[in-house]
């Protein structure tokens, strides 16, 4: 079934622009959680958080994307 749906490149491109957004949403609460709760209260350590939720939605994403080329 995801075969038939990934092969039209525009749905193809409607799943890739939603993962990307997704995981986006997910790093992005990472960061804002880690801030809010008083995990991370200095600017240095918001710096580090965000290199880290940063390469967290990096590599998230290349498996998400990598996973829908595969039933491409």
């Amino acid at each position: 079934m995801m075969e038939n749906i990934l092969s039209n490149p525009w749905m193809l491109a409607f799943y890739i622009i939603g993962v990307v957004s997704t995981v986006f949403h997910f790093a992005n609460g990472l960061w804002s959680f880690c801030v809010s709760w008083g995990i991370t209260v200095s600017p240095r350590s918001q710096l580090i958080t965000t290199y880290i939720t940063l390469g967290v939605f990096v590599a998230l994403s290349y498996v998400g994307i990598r996973a829908l080329f595969a039933f491409v």
